[in-house]
This record gives C-alpha cells, sequence and structure tokens, in this order.
C-alpha cells in the first residue's frame, strides 16, 4: 500500500469532533491522499461507519481512518482475490458487503476485515449490491434479477428475469429492489413476494445510470423529462418538460433537485419540480452524475476536477483538478504548428484538450505532459466536514477544512513556447502555461498573464491550462524584438500566491510561431475535450477549436 500525506495537523480529539457537523460551503483543502495498485479502475461511493471510511479497489477491500488514511484493516489480508471489485462496496449493519467479476459475493466483517461469508453465483455479477431489507439483491450477465440471504449468502428463490436488459445500476427502498430495462421500464421487485409491484413504462432511458431515491421519492432522467415518482407505489408525482436531453442521475436533498444536461449544463429545481433559474449552470464535460454535499452540488467533469456548486448563487464556488499519481512525457517533435485544433487524447479515454489553430513555422520544444489530471471514479461522498474522493487511478482523495493545510502557492510551467528560445512575437503566435495547485486548487480570478511588464488577455482552461494569443487584429499586441519577459501570476483559493518570470527572445524575421504541432496527446490550449469511449479500444474525438 501506499499513503500519500499531503499535510495532516496533530489530530486531537477536538478535531474529530469536526466530523459531527456536516458541510462544506466552499473551497476546501487537501489533507491526505491514499493509492493503491488496480488492473482496473474502481467504482461505488465511499462508505463510512463511525470513524472509518470504507471502499473496494482492485482485489480488496480496505477500511481506513477518516481523520488520517491510515488503514484500519484489508480484506484479503494475504493475496488479493483473483478478480476485481469493479462495482465498489456497500454497507448493511457490520457486514461490508462486495460483488466481484469472478462471480463471488463477499461479506466481511466491518471491525476487523474478517470474512463472514462468500456466495458464489452461477453468473458472472455485473451491477452494484443493493441492500433490501434481510436479503440483497444483483443483477448478472444473463438479464436476471438474483436475491441472497444477507447473513448468510444462501440463495432465495428462482433468479427474476425480465423480458429485456435489465440496467447494471439498481437501488432499494425497504423490502424493494428498484431497476430499470433497456426497454424503459422503471420496476420494483418485492423481494418479499419475488414479484413486480410496480412498473412505469417511460420514454427513454439511459444504461449507465438514471435515477436515485431521496426519502420515499425517486428522481429519474427519461430524455427530456425530470420525472418523480413515490418509491413505495410508483405513482408520479412531478413529470417535467426541460426542454433539453438530461443524463446521469438526478440528486435531490430536502430543498433542491440537480440534474445535468447533455451539453453540460447543470439544471437546479425545487422540490416541486419547478425550475429555479431560467438557464442551466455551464459546468463542463460532465464525468458521472451530481451529489449533494451538505447544501451544495458536487460535479466531477472531465477535465479531472471536483467542482462544487452553490444552487442558492448557481455559481461554481470551488473547482479542483486530481493531478494523477504518476505522469508521462510525449514530445512535441518538430511540425509544422498551427492548422485546426488539437486531437483528442487516448483511445479509450477523455479526449485531452485541443490546441488553438495558427499558421506556422517549424521550430522544435520541449516535451510537456501528456495528461496532467486523473478522472473521479463513482460518486463523491461526504461525511462531516470531510469530502471523499476515489479516482480511476486507485486513489482517494480526503478534504477537510480542519484537518487540511495548505501554505503551499500554486505553480507554473511554460509549455510553448520553450523558455529561452528564440521564436516570433508576431501573429499568429500562442503561449500556453500550465498552472497546477494540490492543495485546495487554484482561483481563476486569481489568473494573470503580463509580457514586459504590459497585462495580456488569456483564457484559463478548466484543467488549467493558460493561453495568451497573439492574432492579426488581436487584443493583445505584437512582442518587439529583444528579450521578453513574461510573468505568470496566480493564488489558490487561500490566498497562496505565486508570481514567476519566463524569458524568450523575440526576433520578428522568424516565420510565425503559431500553436503547439497537432498530436493525439498534446495537452493543447484552451479548447474543448475530445470525445472518445471510457472502455478500452475506443478512439479520441477531435478537440474544441478553444471557444
Amino acid at each position: 500500500m501506499r499513503l500519500i500525506l499531503r499535510a495532516i495537523p496533530a489530530v486531537s480529539v477536538m478535531a474529530l469532533t469536526a466530523f459531527a457537523t456536516a458541510d462544506i460551503t466552499g473551497p476546501t483543502p487537501l489533507a491526505w491522499r491514499w493509492a493503491e495498485s488496480a488492473k482496473i479502475s474502481p467504482s461505488g461511493t465511499p462508505q463510512f461507519h463511525g470513524d472509518d471510511v470504507i471502499v473496494a479497489v482492485g482485489g480488496r477491500i480496505y477500511s481506513l481512518n477518516k481523520a488520517t488514511g491510515n488503514m484500519n484493516w484489508r480484506f484479503p489480508s494475504g493475496e488479493a482475490i483473483a478478480g476485481s471489485f469493479d462495482n465498489g462496496c456497500v454497507v448493511a449493519g457490520d457486514v461490508v458487503l462486495a460483488g466481484a467479476d469472478e462471480k463471488s459475493i463477499y461479506a466481511v466483517d466491518i471491525n476487523n476485515g474478517s470474512l463472514k461469508w462468500q456466495s458464489l453465483s452461477d453468473e458472472p455479477v455485473t451491477s452494484n449490491l443493493a441492500v433490501a431489507g434481510n436479503n440483497v439483491g444483483f443483477v448478472t450477465n444473463k438479464q436476471t434479477i438474483r436475491i441472497i440471504d444477507l447473513n448468510t449468502g444462501t440463495s432465495i428463490g428462482e433468479p427474476f428475469k425480465e423480458d429485456s436488459l435489465v440496467h447494471d445500476a439498481i437501488e432499494s427502498f425497504g423490502d424493494q429492489i428498484i431497476y430499470t430495462t433497456q426497454r424503459g421500464k422503471l420496476a420494483s421487485f418485492d423481494t418479499g413476494s419475488f414479484k413486480t409491484k410496480w412498473d412505469q413504462r417511460l420514454n427513454s432511458l439511459k444504461p449507465t445510470g438514471n435515477f436515485s431515491i431521496f426519502n420515499d421519492r425517486i428522481y429519474v432522467n427519461s430524455s427530456n423529462y425530470l420525472i418523480c415518482l413515490r418509491a413505495s407505489s410508483g405513482s408520479v408525482v412531478f413529470n417535467e418538460n426541460v426542454g433539453k436531453d438530461l443524463i446521469g442521475k438526478p440528486a435531490a436533498n430536502d430543498s433542491t433537485i440537480a440534474t445535468l444536461t447533455s451539453r453540460g449544463e447543470l439544471m437546479l429545481f425545487n422540490s416541486n419540480g419547478r425550475a429555479m433559474f431560467g438557464k442551466g449552470i455551464e459546468i463542463g464535460i460532465p464525468f458521472g452524475s451530481p451529489s449533494f454535499v451538505g447544501s451544495n452540488v458536487a460535479i466531477a467533469t472531465a477535465n479531472g476536477a471536483v467542482n462544487l456548486i452553490d444552487p442558492k448563487s448557481a455559481s461554481i464556488i470551488w473547482s479542483y483538478v486530481i493531478a494523477p499519481i504518476t505522469t508521462t512525457a510525449v514530445n512535441n517533435a518538430a511540425a509544422p504548428a498551427g492548422g485546426p485544433s488539437g486531437a483528442g487524447g487516448e483511445g479509450g479515454g477523455v479526449g485531452a484538450p485541443g490546441g488553438l489553430g495558427g499558421g506556422g513555422a517549424t521550430q522544435a520544444q520541449a516535451a510537456a505532459p501528456a495528461r496532467t489530471y486523473t478522472l473521479v471514479a463513482g460518486t463523491p461522498a461526504m461525511s462531516g466536514n470531510s469530502l471523499f474522493v476515489l479516482t480511476r487511478d486507485a486513489s482517494m482523495l480526503m478534504f477537510d477544512k480542519d484537518l487540511g493545510v495548505d501554505l503551499t502557492p500554486p505553480t507554473a510551467e511554460l509549455l510553448w513556447p520553450t523558455p529561452g528560445n528564440e521564436v516570433a512575437g508576431k501573429a499568429p503566435m500562442e503561449m500556453i502555461f500550465k498552472l497546477e495547485d494540490l492543495g485546495i486548487g487554484i482561483n481563476p480570478d486569481s489568473v494573470k498573464v503580463d509580457v514586459n511588464g504590459k497585462e495580456y488577455i488569456h483564457r484559463l482552461s478548466t484543467d488549467g491550462y493558460v493561453s495568451v494569443l497573439v492574432i492579426s487584429r488581436g487584443a493583445n499586441a505584437q512582442i518587439a524584438n529583444g528579450r521578453a519577459t513574461i510573468t505568470v501570476t496566480a493564488a489558490d483559493w487561500l490566498g497562496n500566491t505565486m508570481k514567476r518570470e519566463f524569458s524568450i527572445k523575440i526576433d520578428n524575421s522568424l516565420p510565425p510561431l503559431g500553436s503547439p504541432p497537432k498530436t493525439t496527446t498534446q495537452p493543447g490550449g484552451a479548447g474543448g475535450l475530445g470525445g472518445g469511449g471510457l472502455g478500452g479500444g475506443g478512439r479520441g474525438g477531435n478537440g474544441g477549436d478553444g471557444r
């Protein structure tokens, strides 16, 4: 195991009582980061039990102390299981339950990590586990819902077969298993009678998860409609036409409902289903569904960020880009600059930001990081004043305003052109910087770029890239011949400020610098994110044009 500690002050009894009051109201510093190795990216939501947080990563289940990130136990304590826990885990009383891709369901003692029972399914387990009373339900690859006993793992009854594909995201309400199907059915399966209790036919249901349960209400996205139903009976409470394609699962608390559009807008509604604002809040390309952390909404985006939105002001009050545990680099080989936007990222992944077009010369530049973020896995979860975020590189971050300490300012690197190089300062020219802050994130209002003492207009992407453009008839003036001093200023959300200077030599008799060469892994400037599937084998799409 690797445990990466960012900053943890001495933990006193008073500090631990911070977990008793629950709210995260704004930017929150990183307290610790824990990491493990895994062949498959984890999923699910961190689970909590007293002072502990529990996650399933790779072939093991881990219990960590919430305040320090130190491990209490792991299961198995020796060699990991042959498969992976790729759908997370769930806590039921004093038991931690997790399904593995090698057909087994494991029940582990929550206090010491010892095995209570193991149940072998006839078919691969493809969904999360849902605890319904004294029973546990899950979906298999044969489109069936299977039920086992919570206390013994013994199979109960015959597998429940639907008339179409059952989606791999299920929930429970009392003794009911709530599920959806490929043919647009939202239904309740009663684990006592082994019969369908109710069902509703909806227009469209996406397979990646489309509903959530809060108190006794089910909130579901169906095409352009946000629908609320009573979990006990399936009767409709409201059916609101949003007028936009909705994705993921809605999230709800006592007063607000949050959901996302396919265009990357957060839509907010009151408990009666009425829109709170005339238009959505643009958050970029969403990666997963929203969740409530205290009174605010947390959303992960495809640039590796966790974003916190205040539903009262409809504003993003915090954004933190998660750096990968390890980074790799690619070489910006000599090639003509300019042309269209940069291509998307590696196959099967999220496309990297596209570079800005420009004309150009052949100018060799230094290596730049191919990927400067990792993606959130599952749903961020809150316990007390702490926010826990599981990532696709098998690490977990804990943010806490009392336990986290950040005295370090952001860092800045000039990626294009290489510092010290001799280049043309005439149009078209682009300078690209990478800002990073591992403690709490960068305050976008603090970023400033000066060239020879004069402020230049810049664009800051949500993943920390700063682009400064010199174009014909643009706002930024051509840079004069001679040595140019470029000063970048940035502060984090706590006010820790960095000011860094870079020098380049300007010779306007050279061909225009343009933008970085177009490659499939070039970080690029302020362009949009490429496409590409999240599974293996997908191909990156083209990046945006920077608008």
